[in-house]
């Protein structure tokens, strides 16, 4: 439902301009490869530092991002759509 100033703000502006779906598989593939690459590169990283906990401390944040990288390929929280219709 719209609201007071006409826009909808359950979906992007982009996808109410465009008339795009919210979440289209191809979004979720190219955005989850994506994150889950950022979270490779950031563990590979990690192998360069010298301390042991900045380097335990770089593999649990990659930990982290490559979870959400698979957290957004399989539509799960924080990326999961709720209706409130």
């Amino acid at each position: 439902m719209p609201e007071a100033g006409g826009i909808d703000n359950s979906r992007s502006i982009v996808a109410q301009r465009y008339n795009y779906g919210d979440d289209c598989s191809s979004c979720r593939l190219v955005s989850g490869v994506g994150i889950i690459g950022m979270g490779i590169y950031v563990l590979t990283a990690a192998k360069k530092q010298k301390t042991v906990f900045s380097r335990n401390f770089i593999y649990c944040v990659s930990a982290g991002v490559i979870g959400l990288g698979a957290a957004r390929l399989l539509a799960l929280p924080p990326f999961q759509r709720t209706t409130s219709e």
